[in-house]
């Protein structure tokens, strides 16, 4: 699917970001989908992304969450229908073993679904954290597997730039 959304950046705007590391990459062409997606407040605003702008704005509120609270913290707020399309995508774009850890991922969510959609109060959720240890290791799976997701999402950024941007004057 083509994007009916293309961030505007000059010539020499994008020529710098392209030509920085990827996490930078990443963040220049992240932040405006997510302040569009903040505009719109819904998640209606994917169904006009194209799949590769679906998965760089997935991916960073995967990765936010992630680093604020780890996958409990993830799924507790309701995020795990972001993953379900996932695995497809970084199979197709040559990372198995990420693919296979959003995999789990959401496995982790099926097997513990009523706990993880339940609403608790703070020492609630707290408890979560030692009643599902598991969720470390996934934790730390995402944390070893995360430079791989970058630079495969920013390999497939770099080789197809039209999906993710417009170059204006």
């Amino acid at each position: 699917m083509n994007s009916s959304f293309l961030p505007e950046f000059s010539g020499a705007q994008m020529t710098a970001i392209l030509q920085g590391n990827d996490e930078q990459l990443l963040e220049a062409l992240a932040q405006p989908l997510h302040e569009e997606l903040y505009r719109q407040q819904s998640f209606d605003f994917l169904d006009r992304l194209s799949q590769g702008q679906q998965l760089l704005l997935l991916f960073d509120y995967l990765r936010n969450n992630m680093s604020g609270g780890g996958i409990i913290q993830l799924l507790h707020n309701g995020y795990a229908g972001l993953l379900v399309d996932m695995p497809g995508w970084f199979h197709t774009l040559g990372a198995p073993l990420v693919a296979t850890l959003v995999d789990d991922m959401i496995g982790f969510y099926l097997k513990h679904r009523e706990q993880l959609d339940a609403r608790l109060f703070v020492q609630e959720f707290a408890r979560l954290y030692e009643a599902l240890p598991e969720a470390e290791q996934l934790d730390q799976r995402f944390r070893e597997q995360t430079p791989a997701a970058i630079r495969t999402i920013a390999a497939f950024v770099r080789a197809n730039p039209g999906t993710f941007f417009r170059l204006v004057p």
